[in-house]
């Protein structure tokens, strides 16, 4: 088999492995990769209609559709619709 030299993508460091597919240079690194792509999962962005400011969501509109129905906006206090 041959030995390659490749770079952690989550510490960086270089390693040796025999197969193509390893990315990391051991379990902690590759569950710390994980556990960041997790937690970087962000929620969207809306724009309210009426004033035009920007506000983060917490929570996401295709999955709960009740509350962006229902979403006031925190800087004019207008809903969606109105």
């Amino acid at each position: 088999m041959n030995t390659m030299l490749k770079k952690c993508l989550n510490c960086g460091k270089p390693f040796s492995t025999n197969k193509k597919r390893n990315a990391y240079c051991c379990r902690k690194c590759f569950d710390e990769y994980y556990a960041k792509k997790k937690s970087d999962h962000k929620f969207p962005i809306i724009i309210c209609p009426s004033c035009g400011k920007r506000t983060q969501l917490d929570f996401f509109p295709t999955r709960e559709r009740v509350h962006i129905e229902n979403w006031v906006c925190p800087h004019c206090g207008k809903t969606r619709d109105k």
